[in-house]
């Protein structure tokens, strides 16, 4: 499976605006008769969910080919990541000392507005850990 990697020029500064967790598919609940519930991951691994992420990108001054920052990633995502097909590796959000790989969650890339700084919001899923 092809990975691709997070584009260097573009910052990893994201703003959690939402409730994050674990993707709810990989955690099992037990609920016993007392009406008390324990909740299990199916897995030794369990991924984390990030539904509301925002990133602010400059588009006022070129940065590296000529290029803001808010072009070099709406370039890295359509073309290297095929609009989200492909997953990626970039620091573990929350941990700067490991690397995971995640997946855009499907359709949910947004852009606000066009002039600097353009903020961006999407949601992510892990996809895998990679140290």
């Amino acid at each position: 499976m092809r990975i691709v990697d997070w584009d260097e020029r573009v910052n990893t500064d994201f703003g959690f605006e939402g409730d994050y967790g674990y993707v709810p598919e990989s955690v099992e609940t037990l609920r016993f008769e007392s009406g008390k519930e324990r909740r299990t991951p199916r897995n030794s691994w369990v991924p984390m969910e990030f539904p509301l992420l925002s990133l602010m990108l400059d588009n006022s001054a070129p940065c590296s080919g000529g290029r803001t920052e808010f072009e070099l990633f709406k370039l890295w995502y359509e073309k290297e990541l095929s609009n989200g097909a492909y997953p990626f590796r970039m620091p573990t959000l929350g941990k700067k000392d490991r690397s995971s790989v995640y997946r855009f969650v499907l359709d949910s890339l947004r852009y606000d507005g066009f002039k600097s700084p353009v903020e961006v919001t999407f949601g992510l899923v892990e996809a895998g850990d990679h140290a």
